[in-house]
């Protein structure tokens, strides 16, 4: 455990997790300088969530003052060259996570991770575990900051850890490790996908023999990086029968262990759409497994569980015509799976600011799924280059202009799906914000539709 009584301590980046950074470090005594490269007036409101103490420098980091630890938001590159000057001088350099756990004692931790469904899951196995009476603290890249949650020897972390977090780890250490995923990402960040892949399997990292690790079968890089691990494997599939682990079958999950099976729960009761939601039961079922919750829990929480907002959430239906919020699809994988997950085509409204992917991937998804693709944010162009001759295109200025035109553009019977591909931080300040904004130009058109007196229920059948 870290002694940071009377240290000084740099933190950067003043978002969730560098303030409730900043006020763990003053609770463990530490004097502490931070840095945010926005103006003083655009932090305004951030300065009265901090401790009085709290040193902060605005605008530009030219240089970093002496210090005994540097505590770097997930947000923030680690090449940058301030940074690569700390280690040149050894400066411990930690993000949140790492400063979470060198807080704990004995508590166990659950980490989640993955390209994709991270929240999800997250979501659903805090919910399993709560419903079992277990005491969950559901938080990381969640919003919650790890640093920010009271934590006492009755509960257990379930904490979902995102490639930036991991970047900055020492010796964090789940008991049980999540992996749900892989596939191309944040691309604008890393030089390749090799360093994207690196830091996702540092979840592995510090686990031992005695840890767990719930790994996606159907995964050919998981699987493959799982195999680099001491931690004990439990693995789950969509696609095929095990000989140990949690798998479909007959339209059920099964589970198989120690040569005994047990059917779980129909997949016919199943709120969720798509075979990617799937895969996030899976894996929630199987932690549950592991820690010894009861079927009957079990099937009761999955009944339950809606999903989240803002991931394939039906917000609206006007004439007919179904308008999907699947805001929180930031890459290709994640589109691709909302795509395959309805039987008819689509319209697709996509862009944002590019992460520097590859959107020649989505032409047979593009060709098979959708029947017009309506562009906008600033990577409108740059898609409709690499993908024009899959499908009918349309590029408009902004989203309000994208439902407009893809409600003009369906008939009867159509569903019109918000899947991004891109990060929202063109026009918006976060995926919460564009599938919020999404939501409401839905619920205004049909507002003008109906105070126009064109009424709603016009469309061709």
């Amino acid at each position: 455990m870290l002694n940071l009584k009377d240290k000084d301590v740099i933190v950067l980046g003043l978002g969730k997790s560098g303030i409730a950074s900043c006020n763990l470090l003053t609770r463990l005594g530490a004097h502490i300088t931070a840095f945010d490269e926005k103006k003083k007036e655009e932090l305004k409101d951030v300065i009265k969530k901090l401790p009085k103490d709290v040193v902060v420098q605005y605008g530009n980091v030219l240089s970093l003052p002496p210090s005994d630890l540097i505590v770097v938001s997930p947000g923030i590159p680690s090449d940058i060259s301030y940074i690569k000057k700390a280690k040149d001088v050894n400066i411990p350099i930690i993000g949140e996570i790492e400063l979470g756990f060198q807080m704990l004692s004995h508590q166990p931790i659950i980490a989640i991770t993955g390209t994709n469904g991270k929240t999800t899951t997250t979501t659903l196995i805090g919910k399993l575990l709560e419903d079992a009476k277990l005491n969950p603290i559901v938080c990381g890249n969640i919003e919650i900051p790890f640093t920010s949650c009271n934590i006492s020897k009755e509960n257990i972390v379930v904490l979902e850890v995102s490639s930036f977090q991991l970047e900055t780890i020492i010796e964090f250490k789940p008991n049980i490790s999540v992996f749900l995923n892989f596939a191309p990402d944040h691309l604008d960040r890393y030089l390749n996908i090799e360093d994207y892949m690196k830091a996702k399997a540092r979840i592995f990292e510090n686990q031992t023999k005695d840890d767990i690790m719930v790994i996606n079968a159907d995964d050919p890089v998981v699987l493959n990086l799982s195999r680099r691990s001491r931690a004990k494997p439990y693995l789950f599939s969509t696609r095929q029968t095990l000989q140990e682990g949690l798998f479909i079958r007959n339209n059920w999950i099964v589970a198989r262990f120690s040569g005994r099976e047990e059917k779980i729960f129909p997949l016919s009761d199943i709120k969720l759409i798509g075979i990617h939601n799937i895969e996030n039961i899976l894996a929630s079922i199987l932690v549950a497994i592991i820690l010894r919750i009861e079927t009957s829990s079990i099937m009761d929480t999955i009944r339950n569980f809606k999903g989240l907002p803002h991931r394939i959430q039906e917000v609206g239906n006007i004439s007919g015509v179904r308008f999907i919020n699947d805001s929180k699809a930031t890459n290709i994988a994640s589109v691709i799976a909302a795509l395959s997950s309805f039987e008819r085509k689509v319209i697709l409204l996509a862009g944002g600011r590019d992460k520097g992917e590859d959107y020649t991937r989505l032409i047979p998804y593009l060709k098979e799924r959708v029947k017009k693709l309506i562009l906008f944010g600033e990577s409108a162009d740059l898609i409709g280059s690499m993908v024009r001759e899959a499908v009918e295109i349309y590029k408009v200025e902004s989203l309000k202009d994208a439902v407009d035109l893809s409600y003009a553009l369906a008939e009867f019977d159509d569903c019109i799906l918000l899947s991004p591909a891109c990060s929202s931080f063109d026009q918006f300040s976060s995926y919460k914000e564009r599938g919020e904004a999404f939501t409401k130009n839905v619920l205004a058109l049909k507002e003008r539709l109906v105070e126009n007196g064109r009424g709603i229920f016009t469309k061709k059948c």
